[in-house]
């Protein structure tokens, strides 16, 4: 019989579809059961702590095989991706060069190069929930900038939460991601939009503001 799950922070669609012995995200999102869900999240990468998931029951699946045989069975899931793009401005052009991610619950680093654009796209289990990242010089191979990363934590841009952690992470700093609109946040909120001539929204941050945030954050 189906249940109903309440998400909580820092889980997305695949580490509850992991919870539940399902295969994948799409499991759930695409479920005739969580119309509603879909609606109200149109951005399956985001959801917000407090919002409730139909889970279905597991199909099953029967193959017939001789008993004297050594049979091997290949299950089919999709990966879990966790993508970043990150803003190597601030090192100077050119001076970062490889990369170290450091996943919760994998045994062996991610190591890579970053191109120009410090894009990073790697497969991570669907249960982590944090990691290191840590930036090496292109020239000396010293490490120049390390990170603690939180997994799954980012809220809807609709949430006062999910517009301070998209202002933090473009280097407008509103402090603690707390949902809490104060002076801080404010000012955050005011430079940013002076940055791009944003007129300021009928509400401290309107549709133009958060349209424009989600353009230079990214889904």
């Amino acid at each position: 019989m189906p249940r109903i799950h309440k998400v909580k922070q820092g889980e997305c669609l695949s580490s509850i579809a992991s919870q539940y012995g399902l295969m994948s995200w799409r499991s759930l999102y695409e479920h005739p059961d969580n119309e509603q869900f879909r609606s109200l999240r149109n951005n399956p990468n985001i959801i917000l702590p407090g919002d409730c998931i139909v889970i279905p029951d597991p199909s099953v699946k029967s193959i017939s095989a001789p008993t004297d045989k050594l049979h091997r069975y290949r299950v089919k899931g999709e990966p879990t991706y966790l993508r970043l793009n990150l803003l190597l401005d601030v090192f100077g052009e050119g001076s970062v060069g490889k990369y170290v991610l450091e996943v919760e619950g994998m045994k062996e680093p991610l190591e890579g190069e970053l191109g120009e654009k410090g894009a990073i796209d790697v497969p991570v289990l669907p249960q982590s929930s944090s990691a290191k990242l840590s930036l090496f010089d292109s020239s000396s191979g010293q490490c120049i900038h390390t990170v603690e990363l939180s997994i799954g934590d980012l809220d809807p841009i609709e949430t006062l939460s999910g517009v301070q952690a998209r202002l933090n992470a473009l280097r407008f700093d509103c402090g603690k991601v707390d949902g809490a609109w104060g002076k801080k946040t404010e000012r955050s909120v005011q430079r940013f939009q002076k940055s791009l001539d944003i007129a300021d929204d009928e509400n401290p941050y309107g549709q133009i503001t958060m349209d424009k945030l989600v353009e230079l954050y990214g889904s």
